[in-house]
């Protein structure tokens, strides 16, 4: 017969799976956030190399519309600040979040005599 795991313990895995769950969707937002921070900074590097006196478009739902340069760039700066801050904030989240998972790994597996949990 296999070996009944304790309530405490059992508790103690579910909130460890969370904690991961937790984790793994940190990481997906904070790659969602990169990936437009990309996209903004490679906008901001073309933009640049347009000379001044040449026409800028936007594209705005489905259809595209000139606008001033500096407007778009503007526009752009005040994105690329909005997305650091929320990369940031995710950052320290997925600090947390692993210092917890490895904390609660540890002690699962001290009360569960040395198998690694993570896998």
């Amino acid at each position: 017969m296999g070996q009944e795991i304790p309530p405490g313990i059992k508790s103690q895995i579910a909130k460890f799976q969370r904690l991961q769950e937790e984790l793994q969707y940190v990481l997906t937002m904070k790659q969602q956030w990169q990936a437009q921070l990309y996209e903004i900074e490679n906008a901001l590097a073309e933009l640049e190399k347009v000379p001044q006196d040449r026409p800028v478009y936007k594209i705005v739902g489905s259809i595209m519309v000139s606008k001033d340069r500096e407007s778009i760039i503007k526009e752009l700066n005040e994105k690329k600040e909005l997305i650091e801050s929320q990369l940031e904030t995710l950052k320290k989240q997925e600090d947390m979040l692993r210092k917890q998972v490895e904390d609660l790994d540890k002690k699962l597996r001290a009360r569960l005599g040395g198998s690694n949990i993570a896998g």
